[in-house]
């Protein structure tokens, strides 16, 4: 009796270690540290070096419920060409270049965007025009980049996720802050950043299109830029009107 006994003991226990390395393996084929970042090396070369990307999703952006929340918020509303991109390192505590009392771990890639401005439909943005975006670009002017980190001890390039494109030599619709001569810089970019060159006004971003955020100026305004915009855009129904997520 004692020897079933003992037996049925020495399976039940089996089982349960079985059960408890099962849930160990899958707990680390699927681990989850909560972070909001993700780090993965590409296929890319620069300089023969491979270069490491940090992708972000930073929780600091607000989604505004309408375009008019967001222009009430913004002091600066523009249309405007992109004439060039560049890459500075700024300390992100004074977001100023670095001195010698910056830390480390203040430092931070950005982009910069010259803009040549079209139309001002609110504010008094500064001349010459810059927006700035925390982080790099994936495969774009990698040299550069890393060249602006050379300083760094960590050269790993950060990308923020939910990020249009933007491209030299295309038109978009801007709505973003800019405090003193500081460079510009959107709220949520998929609601700051319009392309108007590749993308209809009428393309519906999060709670919004370039048209609404025209139309809180006024119906006039509206109709102004539709008209013209139109006639630039001669086969503008071939355009997308993706619906971003």
């Amino acid at each position: 009796m004692k020897t079933k006994r003992r037996r049925a003991a020495l399976t039940l226990c089996s089982l349960v270690l079985l059960v408890l390395f099962i849930l160990f393996a899958a707990a680390c084929g699927n681990k989850d540290d909560g972070a909001s970042t993700s780090q993965t090396t590409t296929t890319e070369t620069a300089n023969t070096t491979d270069v490491l990307y940090r992708y972000m999703q930073p929780s600091y952006f607000s989604v505004f419920k309408d375009a008019k929340e967001l222009v009430d918020k913004a002091p600066i509303v523009l249309v405007g060409q992109i004439s060039d991109i560049s890459f500075t390192v700024l300390d992100s505590s004074t977001a100023e270049l670095p001195n010698d009392s910056s830390l480390e771990e203040h430092l931070m890639l950005y982009t910069f965007y010259d803009i040549e401005i079209v139309t001002i439909y609110k504010g008094e943005p500064q001349i010459p025009f810059q927006m700035k975006i925390y982080g790099g670009l994936e495969g774009y002017k990698t040299d550069e980049q890393l060249a602006a980190m050379q300083d760094l001890q960590n050269k790993t390039i950060p990308v923020l996720r939910d990020m249009p494109d933007l491209n030299i030599g295309e038109t978009y619709l801007f709505v973003v802050d800019q405090i003193g001569s500081r460079a510009a810089y959107p709220y949520y970019p998929l609601q700051s950043i319009y392309n108007l060159s590749v993308e209809s006004p009428l393309t519906q971003h999060p709670n919004m299109t370039a048209k609404d955020i025209i139309l809180t100026f006024g119906e006039d305004k509206w109709q102004d830029f539709w008209a013209q915009w139109q006639a630039e855009h001669p086969d503008y129904q071939e355009l997308t009107t993706t619906i971003y997520d």
